[in-house]
């Protein structure tokens, strides 16, 4: 069998309150191999955010603690690592894709229409050195009409 891609066992996040410790995630336990898809669902404040903060290093630290287990994802323990190498992981490796219901996929929608629709929408900023020149304050001051591109199947 190969190594799994991601192995969280028995994964316990609490909070610490004036009331004394809120247990968020008792005991998540599962394993992914790649090419697998896993979906976390769950009633609401069940821990199924909390619990993949917690293993991306991600809740405030106080009042959450992760209080046992152990997570490796190719390996290695995510929150074993450096802060710097942790950032790279979690931009590169990893990604999480939150429920959030202003900001959740439109079902309607493919994916890609929905990520360049964002694009054209959100303006990104050019390299510092572009940002003084007059060609670039006149595209920016000009509106745009764009819509979103057809998606190529």
């Amino acid at each position: 069998m190969t190594k799994p891609l991601l192995d969280v066992r028995d994964l316990a996040v609490a909070f610490d309150t004036d009331g004394g410790a809120v247990h968020a995630v008792n005991g998540v336990s599962y394993t992914l191999h790649e090419g697998e898809t896993l979906g976390i669902v769950g009633e609401s404040g069940s821990g199924k955010s909390v619990h993949v903060l917690a293993m991306l290093g991600l809740i405030p630290r106080p009042p959450g603690r992760i209080t046992g287990g152990q997570v490796l994802f190719e390996g290695r323990d995510p929150l074993a690592l450096k802060e710097r190498e942790l950032r790279k992981l979690r931009g590169g490796a990893i990604g999480v894709v939150f429920q959030a219901p202003l900001s959740a996929p439109n079902p309607g929608m493919t994916v890609a229409a929905q990520i360049i629709g964002s694009w054209n929408t959100k303006p990104i900023a050019p390299p510092r050195i572009f940002r003084s020149s007059r060609s670039f304050r006149a595209r920016r001051s000009r509106p745009s009409n764009r819509t979103c591109p057809p998606v190529i199947r």
